[in-house]
């Protein structure tokens, strides 16, 4: 049974602004989908989210309006660490007041009006985890899957950044493919060697167009960012950095499906190898005009800020951030 639980939700009043802040949990340790998900049920109602209570993980929804929090699937063990809810899966399913997410070598499915318990979409083929995103018409969830020895898992977990090393040195390589939420179908689109894919974002109005990155992309140095139609031969790289000066991440679309917003920075030195290039570098937010292949980046005006995720608003003509390192 679905178990409901009193309000939590408080208001305060932000002293700069002077705007009404809502903050919706004061218990446990609570995370929202990431920047390329969406948490939202159709009517803007609900949201959803993971909760540790310090002894298991749940799936919760909350109801803006009241606050009122429903406990929807759960409790998940916190350890092994494979066994909890990989929190960059979750995804609110379009069009629908559900969601959809990946645990204990599973995708799951859970309804906001169901029975409290999570129904199995379908078990998959490999270990999963990353950033990813579920298509607008709510049927496909598209994921990697990926293929490394025991080992690099173990290495990972003390790796420092760049991974690029570590991805190299084991073989790395990540197997596209999306789940159909209806019937559980899995559907390989393709593979990725060398890379550790992260970031999907799959096009508001194509859902065979997909967008995504590799995680620290040494290998690859044309770019991180990528583009593939499923059914292509190859992934397109976009916003050329073979220099090394150039990074960019946390890319994603916008609601038109014709740009991509994204952030980077260009450095004084190569990228990789050289931390003094930390030391002289300028920040932007980039759109970029996938027909035309045309990148417009705008720098800040604050050289200290470092924009950080930046989904466009619903409209197209705003992009929110935040900033790296806590800067506000």
């Amino acid at each position: 049974m679905l178990k409901s639980l009193p309000s939590e939700k408080t208001t305060l009043r932000d002293p700069v602004t002077g705007r009404t802040i809502h903050c919706f949990t004061e218990r446990g340790c609570n995370c929202s989908p990431y920047f390329n998900s969406y948490a939202w049920t159709p009517d803007s109602e609900w949201f959803f989210f993971v909760r540790d209570d310090g002894d298991g993980e749940w799936l919760m929804a909350c109801e803006y309006s009241t606050g009122a929090l429903r406990k929807l699937a759960g409790p998940y063990p916190l350890e092994p660490q494979d066994d909890r809810i990989l929190w960059p899966t979750l995804n609110a399913i379009p069009g629908t007041r559900a969601a959809t997410f990946v645990q204990g070598g599973a995708l799951w499915r859970v309804d906001l009006e169901g029975n409290g318990r999570a129904e199995q979409v379908a078990r998959l083929p490999g270990r999963s985890g990353g950033d990813t995103d579920v298509s607008s018409d709510g049927r496909w969830h598209v994921m990697p899957i990926f293929h490394a020895p025991e080992e690099a898992w173990k290495e990972f977990k003390t790796a420092g950044w760049p991974v690029d090393p570590v991805i190299a040195r084991h073989g790395f390589t990540s197997e596209m493919i999306r789940v159909d939420l209806n019937n559980g179908k899995i559907e390989t689109l393709w593979n990725e060697s060398n890379a550790m894919v992260d970031h999907i974002s799959i096009n508001p109005k194509d859902p065979d167009l997909i967008l995504f990155c590799h995680e620290g992309a040494k290998p690859y140095q044309y770019g991180r960012m990528f583009l593939r139609r499923v059914g292509e031969a190859t992934s397109r790289p976009l916003r050329d950095q073979r220099s090394g000066r150039v990074w960019v991440t946390h890319e994603r679309w916008f609601p038109d499906g014709e740009r991509i917003s994204y952030h980077g920075e260009y450095r004084a030195l190569p990228l990789f190898g050289n931390e003094a290039s930390h030391q002289q570098h300028h920040f932007y937010y980039g759109v970029l005009d996938v027909a035309r292949d045309l990148p417009r980046e705008y720098f800040l005006s604050d050289p200290s800020r470092q924009p950080w995720h930046c989904p466009p608003a619903p409209d197209g003509r705003r992009i929110v951030t935040d900033c790296r390192g806590g800067q506000g």
